[in-house]
């Protein structure tokens, strides 16, 4: 669950990913990295860009001071003469004059700076009461006391030194984010001003102090707090100047200045403790007015130099920022670059792989095994070309093995397409051979039948020949018994030999074609023995082509098997059969040389009849001789009708074995043609192989190694 959850926080991205080209997620990737480094740059560019802005306004801020600072300076400076005009010194008036020329001045000036800069600062309604304000006190200065002069000066000084706040909080000096020139905006906006209205406020109420020629206590107690706050002011400075000094060495070029301002003022504060706050009251009103003069001109030259510096730091940090700026833009543009340019790269190392991949895949699609991507990058997609390189090896491999086999399944369609084709012959032979072997069989059924029925008709015949064997033995008693009738019965002897004689040729007749029977069945059983030997010889060639079609052969070898017995059967048959025929042949010679010797013994008789008068006497001898014979004859009847029973029966059985041997021939016939069939399946399917074998080859010869 863990592994897949980010595949699922993946999976709208890869939705994106993979519907796009290389071209197009790259470009998407690079507008992804280009739109947050563009608002970072221009976020960036703008704070810069602020940072110049605030400067910029603090020069401006530091620019709407200078004239303030003069002005303000004027006022001050025209308060104290003012206030000496004022306690009788008619002498100053003439200063005055030029005071408040030189006020006219400032206050224009002024009227610049802020037309300048007053709506950029939001301060443009304020200076036009203050404006407003100088100009009545400018008017209605000399028409009070002294001491209301010097009172409504000292309020418009307050607001000028608030007006001078105003500018400064407007313009964001007050406010500046580094040490060094806050310091210094300090000095300017505060300190320097603070010291000079302190010195130029004492001043001028020292002067008219000295020009009465008495110190009040109350004039004392306010001087003496007066020299207080002068020190403050100087120690506020001088925390100032460390400060300013230790965060920029810079500034330390102004230090000149600062002594002069500080010792000015120290001397000033020496010459209000030795001279007023002692009470001696001895330096004259102008040389003291000139002592704090030459101090608040002290102070204002560092006030100068201070702006000046402010003025200058606040131009380093612009410089600085927009050196910043200009080499953010240049890293950003140089960043941009160099990934636009590795981009760009990565693309065009990217395409060129998946090119060489593509054009080595097309290679090897078109047939060339010996195609291989040859890649320069190092990175994941190496490890494709390798295993490309690794699948290219392996299917040259194959395409190799693939090649040999098909050649040796081609060679092995074609040695099994001919050993189809010679076992389709061969099956179609022994069908013929099969079918011959029923018809032979058939034959050999009929000639059973046939020489059974022979064997019938002689069995028949020898019982006759039996019978009249018999009959002669009866008649050969009779002849003894007649003997003794002698002559008398010579006619009657002769006429029963010549019935002897008959009946002697037909029995020589019937032994004779009993013989030709027998030699007929012998020829029969030699050729079933030789059709026995043919069958044999068939079920033998049956059984080698059965062991040579395989698993195809299992039932042809079944049959070829029975018929082998079958074979077998009818030859022990056979040989039996010959066996008894040879038997039955020899009787039978036997049988017709006893009927020849019969024949001659008759026609001896015959002879001795007519010269009865001469062999009477041997008659009986002759009878004797005769029935002897005779029995003979019908003991050899006897044996031969019953060998003759016995060569009917296997004349029957061989019928019968030959029946079973047609039925048994049809039945491998009938599995002759199945085999033969099925062996014209596997020729079409050896054929059909051949073919695809090569149509294979065909396709594999078009790759090259």
């Amino acid at each position: 669950m863990q592994q897949g959850r980010p595949l699922i926080m993946l999976k709208p991205f890869l939705y994106v990913m993979n519907r796009l080209k290389y071209s197009q997620k790259f470009v998407l990737i690079a507008l992804l990295f280009l739109i947050p480094t563009g608002f970072m740059s221009y976020f960036l560019t703008s704070e810069i860009q602020v940072t110049m802005n605030i400067a910029k306004k603090e020069q401006q801020g530091v620019a709407y001071l200078k004239p303030l600072k003069e002005l303000l300076l004027t006022v001050q400076k025209h308060r104290g003469v003012a206030n000496a005009y004022l306690n009788g010194d008619a002498s100053k008036k003439a200063d005055l004059d030029k005071l408040e020329e030189k006020w006219k001045k400032e206050v224009a000036a002024v009227n610049a700076s802020d037309a300048m800069h007053a709506e950029d600062f939001g301060i443009k309604s304020q200076w036009g009461g203050l404006e407003t304000r100088l100009s009545m006190l400018l008017e209605q200065y000399g028409t009070g006391s002294a001491g209301i002069s010097f009172a409504k000066h000292t309020t418009m000084i307050e607001e000028l030194l608030d007006y001078n706040v105003t500018v400064s909080d407007a313009s964001g000096l007050t406010l500046d984010p580094e040490q060094h020139t806050y310091y210094l905006m300090d000095m300017l906006v505060q300190r320097t001003p603070l010291l000079m209205e302190k010195i130029a406020e004492t001043r001028g109420l020292i002067t008219g102090t000295l020009l009465r020629g008495r110190l009040t206590p109350s004039e004392k107690l306010e001087y003496q707090i007066d020299y207080d706050r002068i020190e403050t002011a100087m120690t506020g400075l001088q925390k100032d100047w460390v400060s300013t000094t230790a965060s920029s060495p810079d500034i330390q070029s102004i230090q000149e200045s600062f002594i002069a301002a500080s010792t000015a003022a120290r001397d000033y504060v020496g010459l209000l403790d030795t001279e007023i706050l002692s009470g001696r009251l001895s330096m004259d009103s102008d040389t003291f007015f000139a002592k704090g003069t030459a101090a608040i001109d002290q102070i204002s030259a560092l006030y100068n130099e201070t702006a000046i510096m402010m003025d200058h730091q606040l131009q380093i940090r612009i410089d600085d920022s927009k050196a910043q700026l200009v080499r953010m833009l240049v890293l950003t543009a140089v960043a941009l670059l160099l990934v636009v340019a590795f981009f760009i790269a990565f693309y065009s190392n990217v395409r060129s792989t998946i090119t060489a991949l593509e054009k080595a895949a097309s290679r090897l699609a078109a047939g060339d095994a010996s195609a291989r991507a040859e890649l320069q990058t190092r990175d994941e997609l190496s490890g494709v070309g390798v295993a490309f390189n690794q699948v290219a090896e392996t299917f040259a491999s194959l395409l190799r093995s693939n090649q040999t086999v098909a050649g040796q399944l081609a060679s092995s369609s074609q040695d099994m397409e001919a050993a189809a084709n010679a076992t389709t012959i061969a099956t179609n032979q022994i069908a013929h051979a099969v079918q011959e072997l029923s018809l032979m069989a058939e034959q050999q059924a009929a000639v059973s039948e046939q020489n059974a029925t022979a064997m019938h008709e002689m069995a028949g015949g020898i019982s006759r020949i039996a019978e009249t064997a018999s009959l002669v033995s009866d008649n050969a008693g009779q002849a003894s018994a007649g003997a003794i009738d002698g002559r008398r019965a010579v006619t009657a002897a002769t006429e029963q030999m010549a019935v002897v004689r008959k009946r002697s040729s037909e029995t020589a007749d019937a032994l004779s074609e009993l013989g030709e029977l027998s030699g007929r069945i012998g020829d029969i059983a030699a050729v079933m023995t030789d059709i026995a030997g043919q069958t044999h010889l068939l079920s033998l060639n049956a059984n080698i082509e059965a062991a040579r079609a395989g698993e195809h052969g299992k039932g042809f070898a079944v049959v070829a098997h029975e018929v082998q017995k079958l074979s077998e059967q009818s030859r022990q048959s056979a040989d039996e059969i010959g066996g008894l025929i040879a038997e039955a042949t020899a009787g039978i010679e036997r049988a017709v040389a006893a009927m020849s010797g019969s024949a001659g013994e008759t026609l001896r008789g015959m002879a001795s009849m007519e010269q009865v008068t001469i062999v009477f006497d041997g008659i009986l001898e002759s009878i004797g001789q005769v029935a002897e014979q005779i029995s003979e004859v019908s003991a050899a009847s006897e044996q031969l009708s019953a060998a003759t029973e016995e060569v009917a029966a296997a004349v029957q059985e061989t019928s019968n074995h030959s029946r079973v041997t047609s039925e048994k021939t049809q039945e491998v016939s009938a599995s002759t043609e199945e085999q033969l069939a099925s062996m014209e399946e596997v020729l079409a399917s050896s054929e059909a192989l051949n073919a695809t074998a090569g149509r294979l080859r065909k396709e594999l010869d078009r790759f090259t190694f």
